[in-house]
């Protein structure tokens, strides 16, 4: 089995994954769950910031935390607008969305388009933000 993923060293790379899946999380098609958007809201914002540390030549961490990649952005000397620091509500779309079991957490739920509709764009304004930083 061969996993489709950016070689940690091409910055590129991890920004193409992080705009397909920001199509995928502007995708609101009937049937779909907002939590499962969400997790590609998620999903993009990570890629982006993972490509940015990609393009410091830093260790790219196999880490859903985006706390924890704000943190090594900021270690390395990038100062971070407060809206990329917003980056950091969408962890929990991460994993529990995922999972029918801790999809209704009250931490994750997304119970309305509007909380959806927020994840999309601190999604949307962390890529364009690592765009013009690359």
């Amino acid at each position: 089995m061969t996993h489709d993923r950016p070689p940690a060293a091409d910055p590129q790379a991890w920004l193409d994954h992080a705009h397909s899946n920001l199509v995928l999380a502007r995708n609101r098609v009937p049937g779909v769950r907002l939590g499962d958007l969400c997790f590609n809201a998620q999903q993009a914002a990570e890629k982006a910031l993972k490509g940015l540390l990609a393009s410091r030549k830093a260790s790219v961490p196999l880490t859903h935390d985006l706390s924890h990649l704000l943190a090594l952005l900021e270690d390395s000397g990038i100062a971070l607008p407060a809206d990329v620091l917003e980056a950091a509500r969408l962890s929990p779309y991460a994993v529990a969305p995922r999972y029918p079991e801790t999809h209704t957490s009250k931490d994750v739920t997304v119970s309305s388009v509007a909380a959806y509709e927020r994840a999309v764009a601190i999604a949307e304004g962390v890529v364009a933000w690592v765009e013009s930083a690359l």
